[in-house]
């Protein structure tokens, strides 16, 4: 099979599957904005459940990576309409929608949405654009490669190329693109990856630098009433916990496979946390060393390989 074949069979749906995920979507969208001017947890949890459920349905045939792709929308737009019902403020349908089109989960600074520019817009976007630029140099790296190495070779060679080049165009390209964008709309949209090799220990790691958006919701929505129950410690290892729960629906579903691999690797970055573990030896061991439990082989296969035409 070709190249463009395999992306083709990992990633294209059906044209039934769209049209049923869009309207999932859509809905979700439109309840979703009454529950959280209702402020009811209640609707705005039952709403995911229901939307997520649709979802999986609906994309149970299709190939791994169109799996993915939905079940991350509607996770995404999900987490949104909790996180907004547990807050105060309240937004307009315009404001909402554009709440949905960011990756953020703060509601609150959409409501300056059509005011002026913010300043750093320019320099946000010429650092997406240059990691986006660079994101996609890796992936043609990790093609040329499947073409002059043995299959085995490739996929060890090729992976970590592949996998920091996804992340290089999405979490420092895109977003920082769309940042800019939010920002020239007089949103103070902020980076949402932030100098992770930077970090001092895990705990800096992961609630100021890697994902500030899961950082946002999981301390709303998981770690405040959980803290008020069991204490501090108990509430930062459900949130982790719960990024396991959330990687095991984008990532394990998707590929049918590598179940419990992702919630196994993120307890263990929440019991280091708990630990207060400040090497930062111990912190990018304890980061990269167990890296293939949430992109284990099944999903490798699945969804990443095909990228490169890797068999």
């Amino acid at each position: 099979m070709s190249w463009l074949g395999q992306v083709s069979r990992a990633y294209l749906p059906g044209a039934e599957a769209i049209r049923d995920v869009a309207l999932v979507y859509v809905l979700m969208l439109c309840a979703g904005y009454f529950a959280i001017r209702a402020r009811s947890r209640i609707a705005a949890w039952t709403l995911a459940v229901v939307a997520l459920a649709s979802t999986f349905h609906f994309v149970s045939h299709e190939p791994a990576g169109a799996r993915m792709l939905a079940i991350v929308a509607t996770l995404l737009l999900a987490m949104k309409v909790i996180a907004a019902s547990h807050g105060t403020t309240r937004v307009t349908f315009r404001q909402w929608i554009a709440f949905t089109l960011w990756a953020g989960m703060r509601p609150a600074i959409f409501t300056l949405l059509g005011a002026p520019a913010r300043e750093g817009a320019p320099t946000l976007a010429r650092e997406g654009a240059a990691r986006l630029a660079a994101g996609a140099v890796l992936l043609v790296l990790a093609r040329l490669l499947t073409l002059c190495v043995p299959a085995t070779a490739a996929k060890i060679l090729a992976t970590p190329l592949l996998l920091v080049g996804l992340s290089l165009m999405l979490h420092f390209g895109l977003l920082n693109l769309g940042a800019a964008l939010w920002r020239a709309w007089g949103v103070p949209a902020e980076r949402l990856f932030r100098d992770p090799l930077h970090a001092r220990s895990l705990a800096d790691f992961w609630s100021r630098r890697w994902n500030i958006a899961f950082s946002e919701m999981t301390a709303v929505v998981v770690q405040r009433p959980i803290k008020a129950v069991a204490g501090r410690r108990a509430s930062i290892f459900a949130s982790f916990l719960v990024s396991g729960l959330l990687h095991e629906m984008a990532i394990s579903v998707p590929a049918r496979g590598g179940y419990g691999l992702p919630t196994l690797y993120f307890a263990l970055q929440g019991a280091l946390v708990v630990r207060n573990t400040k090497s930062r030896t111990i912190m990018f061991a304890a980061l990269i060393a167990p890296i293939l439990l949430v992109f284990h082989l099944p999903f490798l296969r699945a969804v990443i390989w095909p990228l490169a035409g890797i068999h």
